[in-house]
């Protein structure tokens, strides 16, 4: 039977029912004799009373019972192919009986040098009477190898059973070895790949982690600063809203004063402190309004009013609003609408509002004898509405953050107070229309503000309603 698998691997020994043993010997009598000594009928009496004098009675128990399958070579060269083919087979021998001198081809020794370096396993008995060679020669030619032994001639038939029991013993013993250190060099092999994976995929988390601490770092510390910048646009915003209101508390509080102390003063000089009371107080309700409006739009309590409406309309009916600071201003407003008019859904007044707010700006920082372009564009998805000034324009870096609440540019700041919350509560209403609205400088001068609304929403999608 097959004694190794197709790879080349140890099967279990109970499989092993053939024990295969070549004998190269140029006299034929020779191979008879080893089949009459190795064979099942040479077994019994006198044989097992002398084993079991030299093994324990469970190795002669499967001694006697293995069936040897013994082949014949008559020459070296014959041998020597034979053993190669049972390799190529996967039915190696265990075990080779080499006559020393076979004429006129390879002697026992050149024929014994050939076979180990083709088979490493084989256990070799050289069989010898007279021999050419020396031990010294043949230890120096075969190396100090633990699988060949030598047997005179005659040989004792006891003597070749106990060899053949115990050498085909070895060459499984061997096998079993070379099949566990196969085993253990697969099991190291496996292990060490897991380890190299395992040290690749800690690498890579410990490479994820860096960046990740770094960026938390980075995020960290952006956070921190922005939360200095708040703190103190913060401050900012409270010294000028604490201008911004008693601007107008004063002038209440003074004209209202004025018309209690001065009880003859005329009709028309009390008509002028009620107008003058009016205004501050038109003026103290549109900054609170102001507040409140930005406070309810941050907590998504605003309320909106959806409808289709012009545009176009609602940006003449802002325009006409700032006609009187126009001309006071000496500035003009062109405007100018391209594309096909298409009814956009909104909120009149708060988008009134956004308009009302970027218009504003522009007007205030647009020089006397300036103009402020302001361009409705409809398209077949979107309107894009754009108000463009004169002015000195916004510092690169600070285009998106003049959108938070607080902020105001440094050029605006060192032109005008103002709470900074205009353009934060401009953005709330365009993020609440689903729209975008952002900041840009002109290629020569000015900055221009761009809003952009889809004609069509989900209003019960919009954060604020």
């Amino acid at each position: 039977m097959n004694n190794r698998r197709e790879d080349g691997g140890l099967t279990q020994l109970g499989q092993y029912d053939e024990f295969p043993i070549l004998i190269i010997d140029d006299n034929h009598s020779i191979y008879d004799d080893f089949c009459k000594v190795l064979g099942r009928s040479a077994v019994g009496g006198d044989l097992e009373h002398l084993e079991s004098q030299l093994f324990d009675s469970s190795a002669i128990k499967h001694g006697v019972s293995k069936n040897y399958k013994l082949d014949y070579a008559s020459q070296g060269q014959q041998g020597y192919q034979m053993i190669v083919d049972a390799q190529e087979q996967g039915r190696p021998y265990m075990l080779t009986f080499c006559d020393m001198r076979m004429p006129p081809g390879w002697d026992g020794l050149e024929t014994i040098e050939r076979i180990v370096q083709i088979d490493n396993d084989i256990q070799i008995v050289i069989c010898t009477a007279f021999t050419d060679h020396s031990f010294e020669e043949i230890t120096t030619r075969l190396g100090n190898s633990a699988n060949v032994l030598v047997l005179k001639k005659p040989f004792d038939s006891v003597e070749v059973r106990q060899l053949a029991n115990a050498l085909t013993e070895k060459w499984i013993l061997n096998q079993r070895a070379n099949l566990k250190m196969v085993e253990l060099e697969s099991l190291v092999q496996a292990r060490t790949k897991q380890l190299r994976e395992s040290e690749a995929i800690i690498r890579e988390h410990n490479r994820h982690l860096e960046k990740e601490v770094a960026k938390r770092t980075e995020d960290l510390e952006y956070a921190k600063q922005r939360a200095e910048a708040a703190n103190v646009a913060k401050s900012q915003f409270l010294a000028n809203i604490s201008h911004e209101l008693r601007t107008p508390l004063h002038g209440i509080l003074s004209f209202s004063n004025f018309g209690i102390t001065k009880k003859q003063a005329s009709a028309d000089k009390k008509m002028e402190y009620f107008k003058r009371i009016q205004a501050s107080g038109k003026g103290l309700l549109n900054l609170v309004n102001v507040l409140l409006d930005f406070a309810k739009l941050e907590a998504g309590k605003m309320s909106f009013n959806w409808s289709k409406q012009n545009f176009t309309l609602l940006v003449d009916e802002v325009c006409d609003e700032f006609s009187a600071l126009c001309a006071e201003k000496e500035v003009c407003i062109k405007k100018k609408i391209s594309g096909t008019l298409i009814p956009v859904v909104l909120d009149t007044e708060k988008t009134k509002q956004v308009i009302r707010n970027v218009v504003a700006n522009a007007i205030k920082f647009t020089p006397s004898g300036g103009k402020v372009e302001v361009c409705t564009h409809y398209d077949d998805e979107c309107l894009r509405f754009t108000v463009s000034d004169q002015g000195p324009g916004i510092p690169p870096e600070e285009l998106v953050q003049i959108f938070d609440k607080f902020e105001q540019s440094s050029k605006i700041k060192e032109a005008t107070g103002g709470t900074g919350l205009g353009l934060a509560i401009s953005r709330e209403i365009v993020d609440a229309h689903h729209g975008q609205i952002w900041a840009e400088n002109n290629a020569k001068r000015g900055a221009k503000f761009t809003v952009l609304y889809r004609y069509e929403i989900d209003v019960t999608t919009t954060n604020a309603a």
